[in-house]
């Protein structure tokens, strides 16, 4: 993986997808497909080797960062 790239949603479920070992998403706020590729993660991977952070402030939802259905999935 180069430096840098742009992480359309598309990428960022391709990379969780194609990941062998552990994943931790770092992000403002998530959406429903980033979400889903992060519960399918869960189920082929050990529960320690998928972590997410996100910044789950209402100011970050105000941006427009994340959907918090999605947030509510994962937490669930």
């Amino acid at each position: 993986m180069p430096l840098f790239m742009t992480l359309t949603t598309d990428r960022i479920c391709s990379e969780i997808g194609a990941a062998q070992r552990h994943v931790i998403l770092a992000a403002p706020g998530i959406d429903m497909q980033v979400a889903d590729a992060m519960l399918q993660l869960s189920q082929r991977l050990p529960k320690s080797a998928v972590q997410v952070v996100l910044g789950v402030l209402p100011s970050v939802a105000r941006l427009g960062y994340g959907d918090h259905a999605a947030v509510e999935k994962l937490a669930a």
